[in-house]
């Protein structure tokens, strides 16, 4: 007897990830290797990548470039929204994938591209990004970011430690002023020696930098051993400390020239544009109902485009578009057209290829074992016809052939019901593993 696991391609013992972690590497390789792109999805890219390209290249030519910098990712748990951020967030930095091939992110996404002249063109865009860019993709989670002893930090306080973080230099944004003043003057290694020569503990880990407890003394003690310039005694550098930890500010023009200080300090090679891009999951969960954030999000995209002109890049996802998240927090109706402009690029992910999907990634079939689920469907039509002719309020696809083997052992529409059952179901509270339809297949293997 023919075991399903002997009919699918894929070793269904082997676990798939029903969330995707926008801020894990690991994963990275799989998931861009078992990408399945849907219709919808290249008609996303192309817009996307023709907006990303064409202020790239004006940057490139030294033109005037519009405000543009955001992209709202919007789609029901288990659409496929994080997957679709994390992809495209890591295909702009186009990193080997890690895997120990030789292979690019964007070598591999290209075989997963229609003939269609809208494949053609994605093809050439992503081309254009490999040719003429260098870019740094930060990812990252915002809620899970969110210090446990401070659960009003603000968007722009998780953004920048962010920042901080993945350069390499404290999550606390004040020390990591520092450091970059340091940097600057070329005098950070030295602070490093200094600090463990004195206290035995390296500056970069728990015990060093990152303990708040003993860092501003210990620093007041260093810095004029290191710096007499700027901190000519001890007391000068503990009144210097004490200011800055208390009245040290973040804000959305702050941090805008910082971030877009940083790329102008970067040095690409051949000709280059420089972009920095954040990939920020799950925005619209954060914001909630808080006007206060809506705005503060209005500020940073606001201050961001102006500033960096195309040079800075926000993926932000949500689980509804923009104008509803905006209509849930009361935001000023005459600054909601201003925060639509900035977030111009709305890709909406839906499940009406999630057949496609599923099918693609966890059903695919040995070539072998076609001819028989074929012969399988001649012998049985008419009761399958019977079983998918089913009184929906919308019209079902009928059962095929082709569809038929794509989607066995289960029948086509039983997926595509499945997860409108899950959208319908996405204001409520339900477990993770049952979030995407690739965990529902997978745990019904």
């Amino acid at each position: 007897m023919t075991m399903i696991r002997d009919i699918i391609k894929r070793d269904i013992g082997v676990k798939i990830e029903g969330v995707v972690k926008v801020f894990d590497r690991s994963a990275l390789a799989s998931e861009v290797r078992e990408y399945v792109v849907t219709d919808k999805i290249e008609d996303d890219l192309k817009r996307i990548l023709d907006t990303f390209t064409l202020a790239s290249e004006t940057l490139r030519r030294g033109g005037v470039n519009r405000d543009v910098m955001g992209m709202w990712v919007s789609g029901f748990f288990g659409s496929g929204k994080s997957h679709f951020a994390k992809v495209l967030g890591y295909l702009l930095q186009n990193d080997p994938l890690g895997d120990g091939s030789s292979e690019n992110c964007i070598d591999v996404f290209t075989k997963h591209l229609s003939d269609t002249p809208r494949g053609k063109d994605v093809r050439r865009r992503l081309g254009e990004v490999k040719l003429n860019t260098q870019i740094k993709t930060f990812a990252f989670e915002i809620k899970s970011r969110q210090s446990l002893t401070n659960p009003n930090n603000s968007i722009g306080e998780i953004l920048l430690s962010e920042f901080y973080r993945h350069i390499g230099l404290s999550e606390n944004f004040v020390v990591a002023r520092i450091e970059r003043h340091l940097q600057q003057r070329k005098l950070l290694d030295k602070l490093a020696e200094a600090y463990e020569a004195s206290y035995g503990v390296p500056w970069g880990s728990p015990g060093g930098r990152d303990d708040l407890m003993t860092v501003r003394r210990r620093l007041a003690e260093i810095l004029p051993k290191i710096d007499a310039t700027e901190y000519p005694s001890e007391r000068e550098a503990k009144n210097a400390l004490t200011d800055m930890f208390h009245h040290e500010k973040i804000t959305a023009e702050g941090l805008a020239d910082e971030l877009v200080a940083w790329v102008d300090a970067q040095k690409p090679v051949g000709g280059k544009v420089q972009h920095l891009v954040f990939v920020i999951d799950e925005m619209g969960t954060f914001i909630g109902d808080s006007q206060d954030r809506i705005s503060e999000l209005n500020s940073l995209a606001e201050m961001i485009g102006n500033k960096g002109k195309g040079k800075v890049w926000l993926i932000v996802t949500s689980q509804q578009d923009l104008e509803k998240v905006v209509d849930r927090t009361n935001f000023q109706p005459a600054l909601v057209g201003r925060l639509n402009a900035r977030f111009e690029l709305k890709p909406h992910l839906i499940s009406d290829e999630i057949n496609k999907v599923v099918s693609e990634r966890i059903l695919k079939k040995h070539p072998s074992e076609e001819a028989p689920l074929r012969a399988l469907y001649a012998k049985h039509e008419g009761h399958i016809a019977q079983l998918a002719d089913l009184k929906a309020s919308r019209r079902l696809d009928m059962a095929t052939e082709r569809s038929f083997v794509d989607a066995y052992p289960f029948l086509p529409h039983q997926i595509r019901l499945a997860q409108d059952i899950f959208e319908a179901l996405s204001g409520f509270r339900i477990s993770g593993g049952v979030r995407s339809m690739i965990a529902v297949v997978m745990e019904t293997l």
